[in-house]
């Protein structure tokens, strides 16, 4: 399946989950847009990637590692706020396993839409 384009229809799932996916597509933007599409409102998206690590001594390495990561097929240049900021979801939990952990899981919640249809009138 193409993380870029789902076939699923809108609001299909109360989870979606992306592990190891972000940094392999060649649209992350895009993904997370259709991980959202796909998402139930009140539903949640969770992701585990690698992201560019603000550790400075890993931050380093895997920009000098990137070359060779790109030629396996994977980017180690992806920043973690710029991705968030780009998913218009709200972000519940962040975390890694450890301090030195190269992979992050991210917890977002798709909104509950604000307007109430006529049908829930």
């Amino acid at each position: 399946m193409d993380a870029l384009d789902l076939q699923f229809p809108d609001n299909a799932f109360d989870y979606v989950m992306a592990f190891h996916v972000v940094t392999v597509v060649p649209d992350p933007v895009r993904m997370i847009a259709e991980a959202n599409r796909v998402c139930k409102p009140g539903g949640r998206i969770v992701i585990v990637n690698h992201f560019t690590s603000e550790v400075p001594l890993l931050g380093t390495l895997t920009q000098a590692l990137d070359p060779i990561t790109r030629w396996l097929g994977w980017r180690t240049d992806l920043k973690l706020k710029p991705f968030i900021e780009t998913s218009n979801l709200k972000v519940e939990k962040i975390y890694k396993l450890n301090k030195t952990s190269l992979y992050t899981v991210l917890l977002f919640r798709k909104e509950k839409n604000r307007f109430v249809t006529t049908r829930e009138l």
